[in-house]
């Protein structure tokens, strides 16, 4: 079971995020319903076109950077990044059917890496700049960010093998 209850903003303003329930649209397509809050008032009016849901695998989700500066909202399509001092709201690129390639996200300094079955994009909020990086002829089976790496365990579509490989976040 995940975390249903999320928090930041010790040092400014206060982000949460409660997911309160379950949806399936259509034909097997997993979201997690949640309400935003900033500050104890909703702010639901946050997510773009009022869609309140969230990408399903939250195994590897990360809230907030380490000085809580920062939350990120997974989102289904576009995902939201609060600044918790200043409440800028970014949008980085909406992804179609987000909660189906949906993996998880970390964050290294500033920058936010979202991970999703195919690629992963990393975003700088001070120049709202997304770069993309493409898994070619490869699918993303875990993870994980070391300081300044981004080390993905991989699987090729060709012949099933497996290997790892570490993308440097500048």
């Amino acid at each position: 079971m995940i975390n249903r209850e999320f928090k930041a903003g010790k040092n400014s303003h206060i982000v949460e995020l409660k997911i309160t329930g379950y949806d399936e649209p259509n034909n097997g397509r997993e979201l997690w319903i949640a309400d935003l809050f900033i500050d104890n008032r909703p702010a639901n009016n946050l997510f773009k076109d009022g869609w309140n849901r969230l990408n399903f695998k939250l195994n590897e989700f990360t809230f907030s950077t380490a000085d809580e500066s920062f939350v990120f909202i997974p989102a289904e399509g576009t995902s939201l990044l609060i600044n918790t001092n200043t409440l800028e709201v970014h949008y980085p690129e909406a992804i179609g059917l987000s909660t189906i390639h949906f993996s998880g996200n970390c964050f290294y300094n500033r920058k936010l890496v979202i991970a999703y079955t195919h690629f992963f994009t990393v975003y700088n909020p001070d120049f709202r700049d997304l770069q993309q990086y493409e898994f070619n002829k490869h699918s993303l089976i875990r993870f994980t960010c070391v300081g300044g790496l981004f080390i993905t365990e991989l699987k090729n579509y060709e012949d099933n093998s497996i290997f790892k490989e570490q993308f440097l976040l500048f």
